[in-house]
């Protein structure tokens, strides 16, 4: 279960014609099938999306225990970077 889904904003995947360039093989293996200007548009398309979502979320929303990272895990996640001490 993914944090987007716990959180109400997984609908359908966008671009899953992307999974095989660009997920499930390494890269370079299959040629892009799409122009760089085309990928760029799709990009701005899911940055959109998730954006607008975000927008929308309440400080609740953002506070949630998700259960997906125990907060022991999480801490030493954040103390391992350098972003906790």
């Amino acid at each position: 279960m993914s944090a987007l889904s716990v959180r109400g904003l997984r609908r359908e995947r966008l671009h899953t014609e992307l999974d095989e360039p660009y997920i499930a093989n390494p890269d370079r293996v299959i040629a892009d099938p799409l122009s760089a200007t085309e990928l760029r548009r799709a990009w701005a398309e899911v940055n959109d999306k998730l954006t607008r979502a975000f927008i929308g979320f309440t400080l609740e929303d953002w506070l949630q225990n998700t259960q997906l990272f125990p907060m022991k895990d999480s801490s030493r996640t954040l103390w391992a970077t350098g972003l906790l001490s």
